[in-house]
């Protein structure tokens, strides 16, 4: 898709997909673990730019947004990619798994007269967004787990941990990406 949805939430600037962009994309979907990939988006749309600067892709209303700073020599594109699937991934977890992968982590979530409080840890991110939401930090350490994995046991080794023990089994990756 070459144009903006019209529920996408920014003035981001659409452009069209170039024959070797969606080559790129496909192979680094198809050397992710199947798992990841399973909850489809339903559209994937290429903007030049986003609003968050240098940003390489982002998600909301089952729409994948892929960035031009996405293609860049230096950025491992599968990896963004499984950044953004594990977002959607998240969200399709069992709502015990949710709640444990949260306790288990360090996540507090308590529902006071109507009103859900989240309690953040005070540390052990792999990534300083991760300090925004449970959702963030599961994609964070998701994306670690697959790319490095020793980074997110020294920093988080209770993510890790839950990780490995619920989810390694599922997330075997697909075909190594030609760098």
């Amino acid at each position: 898709i070459s144009k903006a949805p019209t529920n996408w939430s920014t003035k981001e600037s659409a452009k069209a997909w170039s024959s070797e962009e969606v080559e790129r994309v496909l192979e680094a979907i198809e050397s992710l673990p199947p798992e990841l990939h399973k909850f489809p988006f339903d559209s994937v749309v290429r903007f030049t730019e986003s609003k968050f600067k240098g940003n390489p892709a982002s998600q909301a209303a089952r729409i994948l947004a892929v960035y031009d700073s996405a293609f860049d020599q230096k950025t491992n594109l599968a990896r963004v990619l499984a950044h953004e699937f594990a977002h959607t991934y998240y969200k399709s977890l069992p709502p015990r798994m949710g709640d444990d992968y949260r306790k288990k982590t360090g996540w507090v979530i308590e529902l006071v007269d109507r009103e859900f409080f989240i309690t953040r840890r005070k540390s052990g991110y792999v990534q300083p967004d991760g300090f925004n939401s449970h959702d963030e930090d599961f994609a964070n350490n998701l994306e670690f787990y697959l790319f490095e994995p020793s980074t997110l046991k020294r920093v988080t080794p209770e993510a890790f941990e839950w990780i490995d023990k619920s989810l390694s089994a599922k997330m075997k990756k697909g075909t190594e990406v030609k760098k």
